[in-house]
């Protein structure tokens, strides 16, 4: 029987070719099939296969290749229809060594051609139980076609991909078992906190730790204080937060910054200003770091420093001062915590605290002494700026005119000038006609006496009691020069 002479179409050889490089070649049902159907593949291009010569010379398809290309060029001239016969060459060629280079080369055409899966479906060739895998090029491409059909990102490969997909022995034998050696040979950026899984004992030197964390800073762009909780687990970084900081962001950062406190960091650790020895640290750190009197400090000095957290333990700066501070009151701080003086006891507090700082007698007490003393809030918003109410609420007893200064425009009104000449008379339980410009002077009421009754103590008890003639004052002390006349004439 003769037979035609074997051709390949085309469009049929351009089409195995393509088949074999593209992601769905092989319809298997499983993933594991495909992964090994492509690897065989591969390691047969790059020549480790062995050629199966008793099914090769049965395998009509590949001796017809053989008596095509090879046998013709051999004997220098076509193949005439004898030659093409199968029974011929076969009986020719059967026990010649010639045979096998003959073979050899066909099949070596042959997967030059893309005719991988033809060659390796018939038998005709087949791999050896174990792969090669001294060429890295191999092991590359391997690696990419593991990736490649598992659809996976090379980060997330891991040590079972390979071990369930004929790779074991690539793990073991070339990458100690590790993934990430596999994937950085392809991916050297890839760190190996982004793998899935990271290397058995990465993080137990303190090197790769740090390594890890400034990664993660420069990635972000973050200050470090700025680091959070989620921005370990959202970057592969979730275990070592856990295993080696015991889920604290800041004791991660510390190691690399041991400078920076906890609340320094954007969200302080949970409970950690419980303890009130926490809380005096991170006050006296602001103090110290703002160089400012403790009584200075104000809640944007908080707010400012990362410390707001802070402030809202305290409910305002003063109570933060004062557990350091025991000695400073309220109205010693810059701002006076809100609402403070709306209790009367908190106003009669400061006030006989404004006294006994100064060591006055109250009513010599004046708006300046409020002021100095931070007391000036006090003074304009409860008392309309006059010393006097503000003495008066703790010393009731206390009068307009015995203040150092009386307030303004008191004296304009008549009925407090006859109030304040009742008020001297009772006090120093003598007859009106007996006042002289001593007692004005000795019981603070000069400043009426002068101003409105001319230095005459006539003319001042006359404006309380109308009655009483000028010669019946018995003190002619401070009396005008009519006055005298009239009382000698």
């Amino acid at each position: 029987m003769v037979q035609k002479q074997f051709r390949i179409n085309p469009e049929r050889l351009k089409y195995l070719r393509n088949k074999f490089r593209k992601t769905d070649v092989l319809i298997d049902r499983n993933t594991k099939e495909i992964i090994g159907k492509r690897l065989d593949f591969l390691m047969i291009l790059n020549g480790h296969y062995k050629i199966d010569f008793e099914r090769v010379k049965k395998n009509r398809t590949v001796m017809a290749e053989i008596k095509n290309r090879f046998l013709a060029k051999e004997d220098g001239e076509p193949v005439s229809d004898r030659a093409r016969d199968d029974g011929y060459f076969s009986y020719e060629y059967e026990d010649n060594a010639k045979l096998g280079i003959l073979i050899k080369n066909a099949i070596l055409q042959m997967l030059r051609d893309y005719r991988v899966k033809e060659l390796f479906d018939e038998g005709t060739i087949y791999i050896p139980k174990y792969y090669s895998w001294k060429k890295p090029e191999v092991r590359k491409e391997a690696v990419k076609i593991l990736l490649r059909v598992l659809k996976k990102d090379p980060r997330d490969v891991t040590y079972y991909d390979f071990l369930d997909n004929r790779l074991g022995g690539l793990l073991v034998n070339h990458y100690n078992n590790s993934p990430h050696f596999v994937v950085k040979e392809l991916y050297p950026e890839i760190k190996e906190w982004e793998m899935s899984c990271t290397p058995h004992g990465f993080y137990d030197k303190k090197e790769n730790r740090i390594k890890a964390i400034k990664w993660l800073i420069e990635k972000l762009n973050k200050n470090p204080r700025d680091i959070t909780y989620h921005d370990f687990p959202d970057n592969r970084l979730g275990g070592l937060l856990i295993k080696h900081y015991n889920n604290s962001p800041h004791l991660a950062v510390k190691e690399l910054y041991p400078e920076i406190k906890e609340w320094e960091m954007s969200c302080t650790p949970h409970g950690f200003f419980d303890k009130k020895e926490n809380r005096i640290k991170a006050v006296k750190w602001l103090i110290k770091k703002l160089n400012k009197d403790p009584i200075e400090i104000t809640s944007n000095d908080f707010r400012d420093n990362r410390l707001s957290g802070l402030l809202d333990y305290y409910d305002g700066p003063y109570l933060a001062i004062k557990e350091i501070y025991p000695e400073i009151k309220e109205w010693e701080m810059k701002t006076t915590p809100m609402s403070f003086y709306n209790k009367r006891e908190n106003r009669i507090k400061a006030i006989k605290w404004l006294i006994e700082k100064l060591k006055k007698d109250p009513r010599d007490i004046t708006a300046n002494d409020f002021r100095d003393n931070r007391l000036g809030g006090l003074l304009v918003s409860h008392y309309k700026s006059s010393p006097y109410l503000a003495i008066k609420e703790v010393y009731p007893e206390i009068k307009e005119w015995e203040m150092s200064c009386t307030p303004h425009g008191f004296y304009n009104k008549r009925e407090n000038r006859i109030k304040a000449i009742k008020w001297l008379i009772e006090k120093l339980n003598k007859n009106p006609r007996d006042i002289t410009t001593n007692d004005f002077f000795d019981n603070r009421l000069s400043g009426l006496f002068v101003t409105y009754y001319k230095g005459s103590p006539y003319l001042a008890i006359k404006e309380a009691y109308p009655k009483i003639k000028p010669e019946e004052m018995r003190n002619l002390v401070g009396k005008t020069t009519i006055e005298k006349s009239q009382t000698t004439a």
